[in-house]
């Protein structure tokens, strides 16, 4: 396999991650939304991290590009592993939450890899079409949100989901958060169109 069939692997990937994580969830365990979107982001982060690799072995160099945030986030890192190595509950420290598998150590390598390979491997053009796929994702998510208030799962749910709407990001707090995010996203594809 070439490294330039590797990198559009990496993007595959990339687009993978910011479309479907907003979506992901199973019944299949107790945690119905969180868990099983990290366990996604930990395959997704697994499989970029392989690609970005490949793509080393192919090319016999190392590929990786700073960014004026390398030293910040190298700093972050450190700290989490100080914060691990003397924390009182070395399990949670690097998992996270126990149902969750979020807010540890792990999680944290794993975002860091993920914006370490996208700023190694990334290409201008990648960015447009990585904010398409979020906000098509965001608009599934709106729009399953919007038939929830009208009902279109009101008996498979204990919670009032006609009051409040959680979607498929499981807490109504977590989607209005999300949909903000989108929000400034949309509001600076205008700008940057109408200018």
């Amino acid at each position: 396999m070439s490294s330039a069939k590797l990198k559009q692997i990496i993007f595959y990937l990339f687009g993978a991650l910011f479309f479907l994580t907003p979506l992901f969830f199973t019944p299949l365990n107790y945690e119905l939304f969180e868990f099983n979107k990290m366990i996604l982001v930990y395959l997704l982060t697994a499989l970029i991290a392989g690609a970005w690799a490949g793509r080393m072995v192919i090319e016999k160099r190392i590929i990786f590009k700073k960014s004026f945030l390398f030293y910040p986030l190298l700093l972050f890192l450190f700290s989490q592993l100080l914060s691990t190595i003397f924390s009182i509950d070395l399990g949670t420290s690097i998992f996270g939450y126990y149902s969750r598998f979020h807010g540890g150590l792990l999680s944290t390598i794993a975002y860091l890899i993920l914006f370490w390979a996208l700023v190694s491997n990334g290409q201008k053009e990648w960015v447009e079409k990585l904010l398409n796929l979020v906000l098509i994702s965001g608009s599934l998510v709106a729009g399953y949100g919007i038939l929830e208030h009208f009902g279109i799962d009101k008996n498979v749910w204990v919670q009032d989901v006609q009051n409040r709407v959680f979607s498929t990001l499981g807490q109504p707090n977590w989607l209005a958060a999300y949909l903000n995010i989108l929000l400034m996203i949309v509001l600076g594809k205008i700008a940057i169109h109408c200018s």
